[in-house]
């Protein structure tokens, strides 16, 4: 994964809105979206491609995030397509007594968790 030190490396502009919003007093999220217009500054569309990932690169270095980091942040294997299959598995775990109508929900509470149970780990 990518460590927060990374992340917040490269967020800094969530750092600018926090720092004004901070030197104003107004710590609160109303305030924040305020912000966040007066601290978008206009892109410079004349630096380099190579100068920016440079930059972003020793960003990075500078929290320990280095190369390595970044391809295996980056080298996730690849997603494999839904199939019929796929669904016929959903719809009968959905239908079963562990399923969605064995249960007392809302429709809200299916979420990733309970479809993720919905085919085994090997598939």
């Amino acid at each position: 994964g990518v460590s927060d030190d990374a992340i917040r490396a490269m967020s800094t502009r969530r750092e600018q809105i926090l720092t004004l919003t901070a030197e104003l007093g107004a710590p609160t999220t109303q305030a924040r979206q305020a912000a966040a217009p007066a601290t978008r500054v206009a892109k410079d569309h004349g630096v380099e491609p190579g100068q920016l990932r440079d930059r972003w690169h020793d960003r990075l270095a500078a929290v320990g995030f280095g190369p390595r980091d970044l391809t295996a942040a980056t080298s996730a294997p690849q997603a494999r397509l839904w199939t019929p299959d796929d669904t016929r598995r959903l719809d009968a775990y959905l239908a079963g007594p562990h399923g969605y109508t064995g249960r007392e929900l809302e429709p809200s509470v299916i979420g990733s968790a309970l479809l993720a149970r919905a085919w085994p780990a090997e598939a």
